[in-house]
């Protein structure tokens, strides 16, 4: 793979990890929102019925467990992509600066050029070698 390929997945994994923590926030709050079941008058029940609230809960808890699980795997995997590219400072500098602005950070080409104080075409001629 190349640096560009690595960085790319890099970003790809940050976008999947605020997509599973807004899935986290989206199953707190539907939890936060449950209702007490409606007791209809004082019957007795002869047999035991689901407790729907019970149900829910443990789906969350579920969901949650299984929502940190992808985000830890996530970080894991764009921890191993930085060691991977971080022999590439070494190598090129400016070059390295240039795909972590571009991919990581994900600055606009104008805003790159600005902080690397280069013209736009040497900053695209830099990123296509």
């Amino acid at each position: 793979m190349t640096t560009k390929e690595y960085l790319t997945q890099y970003r790809r994994l940050m976008a999947d990890i605020a997509f599973y923590k807004s899935l986290k926030e989206d199953a707190i709050y539907n939890v936060a929102s449950l209702k007490s079941p409606n007791m209809d008058g004082d019957r007795v029940q002869t047999s035991p019925k689901n407790d729907p609230i019970g149900i829910l809960v443990i789906e969350y808890e579920r969901n949650i467990a299984k929502y940190d699980m992808e985000i830890l795997s996530c970080k894991a995997k764009m921890i191993l992509i930085s060691n991977q590219i971080d022999h590439m400072r070494e190598i090129d500098e400016e070059y390295f600066k240039l795909l972590t602005y571009k991919y990581i950070i994900g600055l606009d080409w104008q805003e790159i050029s600005q902080k690397m104080y280069m013209s736009m075409s040497k900053v695209t001629h830099l990123h296509s070698p």
